[in-house]
């Protein structure tokens, strides 16, 4: 465990905030602490069985970082590091806004959209073999005529979280539809007749597309918490999702981008100044205040306005050196900086 890092997977207790910005990273950790405490942990121990070194990826996400500025626009945005984890909540936090955008633009263009929702029954059995079930089960639904005749696209997410009740696995299948309407009631019997015996099945119109999107795209993100696991089912979960698509388009939706474009394709960006430095001198130099005033205050920066002057790790990185990084959008560029 990195320092400062106590176990948290089957703890909901918070620990003592972060209160070093020394990186970026550390910045976002700080804010979620006890989902990347509980994530660390877990690939930690999964290192231990697999020999692999994602805990060591998901401790350094973000920490190397840059202000860049868009060389037509004056826009400003962090060119980030990302160890692209399933289950890093600075990443997840990232595509989960960039996907509920997308998500909801097509969602906006539906006459009657609605939300699907479909379970299996709760068992007692490897988690890995429900959620292949489930995805099969799926499959099977979408290739039935009928179910083609009332649905012309839609975009699914998967879930899965443990049961309060009985403690078991329930994993589930969320789905934005558009459409004509959908009896339930076939829906139902159909769902059964497929899955061998699971009935419940919801649909209902979506009337707040915002909500409804913020929601899948959350799925989308991370298809469940890990914070409340114990080790053991964190370890499960984790290793059952690895290489699992979560997420998928299907028939009018097939046009809905839902990867975040890369550095290449959003302009020709030029480094400012590294995080650090410009955070921490921007109560004392004007370069790296107007900056941060810019990127927070999402405004132009105008040209020449740089830290190069002071910053001993800047240069003005060239299009091949910025396209190694994520240009990171994962929180609101308002109000003041931390």
């Amino acid at each position: 465990m990195p320092p400062g890092c106590p176990s948290l997977v089957h703890s909901k207790e918070t620990a003592l905030p972060i209160t070093s910005t020394a990186t970026f990273g550390d910045s976002l950790r700080a804010a979620s602490y006890p989902a990347f405490s509980a994530a660390y942990e877990i690939y930690s121990a999964i290192d231990d069985i697999d020999h692999t070194g994602n805990s060591a990826e998901l401790g350094t996400c973000r920490d190397h970082a840059w202000f860049a500025r868009n060389d037509e626009s004056g826009e400003i945005r962090i060119a980030a590091k990302t160890c692209h984890l399933r289950w890093c909540p600075l990443c997840a936090h990232a595509k989960r806004n960039f996907i509920g955008f997308k998500v909801k633009e097509w969602v906006d263009t539906l006459k009657y959209p609605k939300f699907l929702t479909l379970t299996l029954k709760h068992r007692d059995t490897d988690l890995r073999f429900q959620i292949d079930e489930l995805y099969r089960y799926f499959r099977i639904l979408r290739r039935r005529k009928h179910f083609n005749d009332l649905v012309t696209g839609g975009i699914w997410f998967f879930q899965v979280k443990k049961s309060k009740n009985d403690k078991l696995w329930h994993p589930h299948i969320h789905c934005l539809i558009g459409g004509s309407y959908i009896p339930h009631g076939w829906l139902k019997r159909t769902w059964e007749q497929i899955t061998f015996g699971s009935t419940v099945v919801d649909i209902r119109p979506i009337k707040d597309s915002s909500g409804a999107c913020n929601d899948a795209a959350r799925y989308a993100a991370a298809p469940g918490p890990l914070v409340g696991l114990s080790l053991s089912d964190g370890v499960e979960l984790v290793r059952s999702m690895q290489g699992r698509r979560i997420v998928g388009t299907w028939g009018t939706a097939r046009t809905v981008k839902l990867r975040p474009p890369k550095v290449s394709d959003s302009g020709k960006w030029s480094s400012v100044g590294s995080w650090s430095y410009v955070m921490n001198n921007r109560k004392f130099n004007r370069n790296a205040e107007a900056i941060a005033y810019a990127f927070y205050n999402q405004t132009p920066l105008p040209s020449g306005i740089d830290m190069s002057a002071l910053d001993p790790s800047l240069h003005r990185m060239d299009q091949i050196d910025l396209e190694d990084y994520d240009l990171d959008a994962m929180y609101p560029k308002v109000g003041k900086p931390p």
